[in-house]
């Protein structure tokens, strides 16, 4: 069976009301807030819809992992790691200050944040009904609470859902499969984002085992063609979700803690086995 599924991956991370966007050395931290989302109907009335959130914070002074894109526009890479989850967290250092349990809210949500591994804490949130609106779950972004220097970073509002195209047509109205070698022609309009991307993931029991990024800033189509199939290993995997992205990044400062800022939304075709 095939189904298609919008997720709106939000990737947040934002400045301290007061402070100004400033860069300035390597990156100490970076907040991931994910909006889940899919299409909901509503007597022939379809929206984009948030069906859970989940938000990761990764602190590792110095050794911060890379996740930005590809360097070229149009090439793709193995070798990038865009969420947190697909990969090992290595050398993650304590979160200073932090007295109590860090949580993350918007203005209608919030939920904990449990240190999963030295460094990287997590939390998510189910909507019941799942179509709750991006607006009304977090029309201003996020913000950290009780967690130490990194305590009171609000995150950068979202912009827009935008709307993926496959082979011309809307994403849940495509009916096609999502195989290993199929051409698979991808069109998208979005605005208010700095970079886009195309990520082919690989999956085994619900865990990533290899991801194929494509860095396509600048463009508003992108074709996954046997030159792009070719890139990716015979890992057996039971399934391949196809992720089109948009995202902003920005980096800030506050209590002399180098943060990065990305939001990040990103439209996935997924195939059920």
């Amino acid at each position: 069976a095939v189904r298609s599924s919008l997720v709106l991956t939000s990737l947040l991370l934002g400045v301290t009301a007061g402070l100004s966007a400033c860069g300035g050395g390597d990156p100490d931290a970076r907040v991931t807030a994910t909006l889940h989302t899919g299409m909901c109907d509503w007597y022939g009335d379809q929206w984009l819809g948030v069906e859970r959130v989940s938000v990761a914070v990764e602190y590792a002074p110095g050794s911060l992992p890379d996740r930005s894109l590809p360097t070229m526009v149009g090439s793709c890479s193995l070798e990038t790691i865009l969420f947190a989850d697909e990969a090992r967290f290595d050398n993650g250092a304590e979160l200073p200050k932090v007295n109590g349990t860090p949580r993350w809210a918007s203005v209608e949500e919030s939920g904990s944040l449990t240190e999963e591994i030295t460094g990287l804490w997590t939390g998510s949130k189910q909507f019941s009904g799942g179509c709750t609106t991006v607006a009304d779950v977090a029309p201003d972004g996020f913000a950290l609470e009780a967690a130490g220097d990194l305590d009171g970073i609000t995150t950068p509002p979202p912009g827009s859902p935008g709307l993926v195209y496959i082979d011309g047509e809307l994403e849940h109205d495509w009916t096609g499969v999502v195989q290993r070698g199929n051409p698979l022609p991808l069109s998208w309009d979005g605005a208010g984002w700095d970079e886009t991307f195309v990520q082919i993931r690989q999956v085994n029991g619900g865990n990533v085992r290899q991801t194929l990024t494509c860095n396509t800033t600048g463009l508003s189509s992108f074709k996954v063609d046997n030159s792009v199939w070719g890139q990716l290993d015979d890992v057996g995997a039971e399934a391949i979700e196809v992720y089109v992205g948009f995202q902003n990044v920005r980096v800030v400062k506050q209590k002399g803690e180098t943060v990065e800022a990305i939001t990040r939304i990103a439209h996935s075709i997924e195939t059920d086995e």
